[in-house]
């Protein structure tokens, strides 16, 4: 074989195998950051995700903690726990207002499955309301969507459930919730009106929009 071809032939297969030892390193790296932990500042960029699609908020009432999904812009609000068969022991929603929106807040049980607790905390994040809401029946055919909320026959006849005082966060649960933690003497006080649920106030209320 002429010497020269010999020359170019050697360097091509050095050339490949430099290549394959390149990839395997490179995706070996790659693989390594994917599961590596951050650390320092990188901690609080990294947050849970529900199914949803939504941001975990980790929440402690009365001595127990919850994993509940942020609700902070208007189409999470609006759309709530409606539609869920199911809320987890430990899970719910945790809806924040922008502090121009901070006022007597209602909810009603539009399109939910399961019953639901809700908490409402004034800007303070100071209970000042508790309800054990109920399903209710599903929209009737003589009750058709409307635009206008305030023409929507089907809306019209759920029942309202009031903050009674100003609230800038609502925290729902699993229906029933309230009751059980009530059952112990010692979380009963934690769950009474004027009462502090903590929260990260001043990262929320940023995020809420």
């Amino acid at each position: 074989m002429d010497p020269r071809k010999i020359i170019i032939f050697g360097g091509l297969l050095l050339l490949c195998a430099g290549m394959i030892v390149y990839v395997a390193v490179a995706g070996q790296n790659e693989s390594t950051a994917l599961v590596q932990p951050p650390s320092g500042d990188d901690l609080d960029a990294v947050r849970e995700i529900s199914e949803a699609g939504l941001p975990i908020e980790r929440v402690t009432i009365a001595g127990k903690e919850y994993r509940l999904e942020l609700a902070a812009s208007p189409t999470a609000r609006y759309k709530g726990l409606s539609d869920r068969e199911e809320i987890k022991v430990d899970g719910g929603m945790l809806f924040v207002f922008p502090r121009q929106q901070v006022g007597v807040q209602r909810f009603v049980m539009r399109n939910c499955l399961a019953d639901i607790d809700i908490i409402y905390l004034d800007p303070k994040m100071r209970i000042t309301a508790m309800h054990a809401m109920k399903v209710e029946p599903a929209r009737r055919p003589d009750e058709p969507k409307t635009p206008d909320a305030r023409r929507d026959r089907y809306f019209a006849r759920l029942k309202k459930y009031s903050s009674k005082f100003p609230a800038q966060y609502a925290i729902e649960l699993k229906g029933g919730t309230i009751e059980e933690l009530r059952k112990d003497p010692d979380q009963a006080k934690m769950l009474r009106r004027g009462q502090v649920i903590e929260l990260d106030a001043q990262r929320l209320v940023k995020a809420a929009r």
